[in-house]
């Protein structure tokens, strides 16, 4: 079987629930600022036509609800599958956020692996082998889907209240 695992982490010592809750508590206001901080730089160029030329693409993004689901989702799901020590996590979210920059400041590792190509060359050749170990062993060669051998915990809901964040005393001005 292929495995094409590319956007994928290991986070060490997490062997309870309790342990997972803590971690993606201290994730959740990292991602919120994160996509407060990616909309207000795209609504920064739709209010200045003169300074970003592109202001009638980012206008029919806001205003359709279509377009708004499939490029600015704010949406962030993790799934979790518990491992020897921690967890492999596979974040799935919209790449515009770079969310994933939060997974390692938060102290996750780049754990992707794949058996279609070659190996990642940044990566030593013992790691590489304890990655293969570790997902061969997760994804099981009968399972191989991930949210049928781990848990999915919702960071950023899909329809995230944008105006309660931006305007927590609900007053716009």
């Amino acid at each position: 079987m292929s495995y094409k695992i590319y956007e994928a982490y290991r986070v060490e010592g997490i062997s309870t629930l309790l342990e997972l809750k803590d971690w993606v508590e201290n994730l959740r206001p990292l991602a919120q600022a994160r996509m407060l901080e990616v909309l207000r730089k795209l609504s920064e160029q739709i209010a200045d036509p003169d300074q970003h030329p592109a202001q009638s693409y980012f206008k029919k993004i806001f205003c359709s609800e279509d377009l708004w689901t499939d490029h600015l989702e704010p949406k962030l799901e993790i799934v979790f599958i518990p491992s020897r020590g921690g967890c492999l996590v596979l974040p799935y979210s919209n790449r515009c956020y770079k969310y994933s920059e939060l997974l390692l400041q938060l102290g996750a590792s780049y754990w992707g692996w794949w058996n279609n190509s070659d190996p990642d060359e940044d990566c030593p050749e013992e790691e590489w082998d304890q990655r293969e170990s570790d997902w061969r062993e997760a994804m099981d060669d009968n399972a191989g889907v991930p949210a049928e051998i781990g848990f999915t915990i919702t960071v950023i809901p899909e329809y995230f209240p944008l105006p309660q964040l931006i305007y927590p005393n609900g007053s716009k001005g």
